[in-house]
């Protein structure tokens, strides 16, 4: 599987004080620009197309300027801290001793009163409640954007809608720079970039600001966008320290890629200082 980071140069504090603005004029807007980014993120959802005409005509209304529509907040499923185990100690040893043994038949007889009717099935269960499967309309990352920028409740189960939306925010607010080869990299690349660009003084490194996490106030992702920043200051930190790697590197067959991947780093960090801005970087 094969990863990318984006990244986007803006001023932090203009995208702070954006979020919680209630500008309805750049919501629309930017929704109306960015309508396909958002609805692709919402076809990943997984009743997207039970509900696909109910969402289109709600993106409708966002570009017509009516964010009347409010997602109703999923309640949080709780988890069992007091289930119980699926077997005994007891009985685990019993299993062990069975299972050496041979003794398949008393195997089979710990393994079935283990599982019990979870899995066995009995005459006497509840009948199935349908209503437990049914499809539920998710949070669209429109609606997502728009909790953002109006200041409303935001849903915590939807974490990657926000963090998604949030990326289609910088990206009108910001500069965006296509990742080349920061694009289609595996799991270990993080690691190997880590592993030549020495930490900041505050001791973090390249793969903790790529997950720092978002720079406004929002639900984050249980799994993807990543997200992180960097702040001017922080730039200005990192710039000679990406340079050292890149010099350190040159030369080196077996680092040919850590240098192109840290010289289109270094691009970003000197563009981004140029310009007086932040970075915010998207991982996924």
């Amino acid at each position: 599987m094969s990863y990318s980071v984006t990244t986007y140069s803006l001023s932090l504090d203009k995208l702070q004080a954006v979020c919680g603005s209630g500008d309805t004029s750049l919501l629309q807007e930017i929704i109306t620009k960015e309508s396909e980014r958002l609805l692709g993120v919402d076809s990943m959802g997984e009743y997207f197309e039970d509900f696909e005409e109910e969402i289109e005509k709600e993106y409708e209304a966002y570009r017509q300027g009516n964010f009347s529509y409010q997602h109703e907040i999923w309640e949080p499923i709780e988890e069992d801290d007091d289930e119980e185990e699926i077997i005994s100690e007891e009985d685990r040893d019993k299993l062990l001793e069975a299972l050496k043994s041979g003794d398949n038949a008393t195997a089979a007889s710990l393994v079935e009163q283990a599982l019990g009717d979870d899995f066995f099935g009995d005459d006497d269960d509840e009948p199935y409640d349908e209503e437990d499967d049914q499809p539920q309309r998710e949070l669209t990352a429109g609606g997502a954007l728009a909790d953002l920028l109006l200041a409303r409740p935001t849903d915590p189960s939807f974490g990657y809608k926000y963090g998604y939306a949030l990326e289609a925010l910088c990206a009108h607010l910001g500069k965006t720079h296509h990742p080349a080869a920061w694009s289609a990299i595996n799991f270990r690349a993080i690691d190997a970039i880590k592993q030549v660009v020495p930490p900041m003084p505050s001791g973090e490194n390249i793969e903790g600001i790529l997950h720092r996490g978002s720079p406004v106030s929002m639900p984050q992702p249980d799994d993807f966008p990543s997200m992180g920043y960097l702040k001017l200051a922080e730039i200005e930190t990192l710039r000679p320290l990406v340079q050292k790697a890149i010099v350190a590197c040159d030369g080196n067959k077996e680092k040919e890629w850590e240098q192109e991947a840290l010289a289109e780093l270094q691009s970003w960090l000197d563009q981004a200082t140029d310009a007086g801005d932040d970075l915010v970087f998207f991982y996924y």
